[in-house]
């Protein structure tokens, strides 16, 4: 309300709001601030305050081009290198972890058919066309597998090995490596809170406390 009542207190009164905005949006360089406060005055006549904005002007008009000499001059002559600082050449940082999509596409064939009964009141007299549209279904699919694992024992020598899981998800956790990958994606990646995956999956074996303690295993 000060903003838009200083906007109606007349024209020089308004440039000098105006100049401020524009210096706290950003499109003014802050560096006039101070120049500007001493420069622009509700008492000056017309004739004054437009010599004073013209100044102005130019001013930002120059300091807008040194600026632009500064950048252009770093783009030339590189930085002297410290020697005593070790040097890498560093890639830049593209989150290339967890671009990689977490979904599967896979294609299926559905048919559409017309009731015909309920439509025509018949089923005998009509010809059929077909056409041919697409959509694409998402959904969040928990699956749960059961597996057979394998005890082999020799009679003689008691030696027993059981097929190993290792390759399936870690020891002592129900969870599959890509269960816990995905997890880490939401989580580290795209920053999801856990209670929110939590109530986002709504299954037992994925709870916030059973997802924690995966997620110190992993670490």
């Amino acid at each position: 309300m000060a903003t838009y009542k200083s906007l109606l207190s007349g024209a020089n009164r308004a440039k000098q709001t105006l100049q401020t905005l524009r210096q706290a949006m950003g499109i003014l360089p802050k560096s006039e601030k101070g120049s500007t406060e001493q420069l622009v005055f509700p008492e000056l006549d017309s004739e004054t305050q437009k010599a004073v904005d013209e100044l102005l002007k130019k001013k930002a008009e120059v300091e807008a081009q040194r600026k632009s000499y500064q950048e252009q001059l770093k783009k030339l002559v590189p930085r002297p290198k410290n020697p005593l600082q070790m040097e890498f050449n560093l890639e830049p940082a593209s989150e290339m972890m967890f671009s990689f999509p977490s979904s599967d596409r896979s294609e299926k064939e559905s048919k559409k058919k017309v009731e015909r009964m309920a439509e025509f009141g018949t089923d005998q007299g009509l010809r059929s066309t077909y056409d041919y549209t697409k959509r694409m279904n998402l959904e969040l699919v928990v699956t749960e597998i059961k597996y057979q694992v394998e005890t082999v024992e020799d009679i003689k020598t008691g030696k027993r090995v059981r097929a190993s899981m290792a390759e399936e998800g870690p020891p002592q956790f129900q969870m599959t490596w890509k269960a816990i990958a995905n997890l880490i994606k939401m989580h580290v990646g795209f920053a999801m809170p856990i209670n929110r995956i939590d109530l986002m999956i709504g299954q037992p074996e994925f709870s916030t406390s059973k997802m924690c303690r995966i997620f110190e295993y992993v670490a």
